[in-house]
């Protein structure tokens, strides 16, 4: 299934203005695509098809095997999409600088902070797009671009 399926222009626009509350909850897994390299195979990220991957609450938010962050502070920035041939640091690129979803103006970021932690890098960093009218969120890790919807 491919990333830009059915692309909301209301991605022009950031959804910051969104309920935080709203944004909690499940969210399982829909699809997958490689965006570079890493250690997870086709098959193993195939196997989180269906699967709950991201657990968001006002208490904590856990992300599959990873740290489980109690408390967690969130924040939904909106970051300018950069013109072409501007130099994007490793640490600031998202989904579109590897070409998913490239006509998007703004990036919806949700950033997740553990608050004991004293750097000010988000731990986690999932993006918001609106795909056929529907709220995803996009996480990505070891070379793959995972796309989740909420658990209803």
């Amino acid at each position: 299934m491919s990333v830009s399926r059915g692309l909301d222009s209301a991605n022009a626009e950031c959804v910051h203005q969104k309920n935080m509350a709203s944004l909690m909850g499940k969210y399982k897994v829909i699809a997958a695509e490689k965006y570079g390299g890493g250690l997870t195979s086709k098959e193993e990220a195939e196997r989180q098809f269906g699967a709950v991957m991201v657990t968001l609450a006002s208490n904590a938010v856990s992300v599959g095997g990873n740290k489980t962050i109690v408390d967690p502070n969130y924040r939904v920035s909106c970051e300018p999409v950069l013109e072409q041939g501007e130099v994007v640091p490793r640490g600031q690129r998202h989904s579109n600088f590897y070409g998913f979803a490239t006509e998007r103006k703004v990036i919806a970021v949700l950033q997740v902070q553990d608050p004991r932690d004293e750097d000010p890098t988000p731990y986690y960093e999932f993006e918001l797009v609106t795909v056929n009218g529907e709220y995803e969120m996009w996480y990505m890790s070891d070379g793959w671009l995972y796309q989740m919807q909420r658990v209803r």
